[in-house]
C-alpha cells in the first residue's frame, strides 16, 4: 500500500473503532478496488459491512487466499455473534408485530364490554317509528 493508502486504512478503522462503520466501509471498498488481495482490508471491509451476507464472503474470501492469518478466528467469532444478534433480533421483530395486534385486540375487546354498540334491529325499529311519526304529522297538516 501507499503510504497514503496506508493512511486512509488507518482512518479508516479509526472510525469503525469509533462507531463510524458506514463511513469505514465506504473508505475500505475504495481501497479494496486497489488492493483486491489484501486479506487484513476484506476482514475489516468485513467488520464493517451492513450485510451479513457480505461479510461472511469477505471473511471466506480472506480465509482462502490466507488461511494463517492470525486475525481470522476473531473475525470468524464476531461473526458468529453478529450472526445469533441478527438471528434473535428478527425473531424478536417478528413477534413484535403479534404482540402489537394482540394488546390492540384486547383494548377493543375492553371497550366493547365497556360500550357496547347499539343493535341494529334498534336503529331499524326507532327508524321506522320516527318515520311512522314523520308520516302522521304529515297527514295531519295535509287535512287542516
Amino acid at each position: 500500500m501507499t503510504p497514503e493508502d496506508s493512511q486512509n486504512f488507518n482512518e479508516a478503522v479509526s472510525m469503525a473503532q469509533s462507531g463510524m462503520k458506514e463511513t469505514a466501509y465506504v473508505v475500505l471498498n475504495q481501497l479494496h478496488k486497489k488492493y483486491p488481495a489484501d486479506t487484513h482490508l476484506m476482514l475489516w471491509i468485513a467488520f464493517t459491512s451492513p450485510d451479513i451476507l457480505a461479510s461472511k464472503s469477505f471473511i471466506r474470501r480472506a480465509e482462502r487466499l490466507n488461511p494463517d492469518n492470525p486475525d481470522l478466528p476473531a473475525a470468524r467469532q464476531w461473526l458468529q455473534a453478529e450472526e445469533s444478534k441478527r438471528v434473535s433480533g428478527a425473531a424478536i421483530n417478528m413477534t413484535q408485530p403479534v404482540a402489537d395486534l394482540a394488546a390492540s385486540f384486547s383494548q377493543a375487546t375492553a371497550s366493547l364490554k365497556k360500550n357496547p354498540p347499539i343493535n341494529p334491529l334498534i336503529i331499524t325499529l326507532i327508524s321506522v317509528v320516527i318515520l311512522i311519526l314523520i308520516i302522521l304529522v304529515v297527514a295531519l297538516l295535509v287535512r287542516f
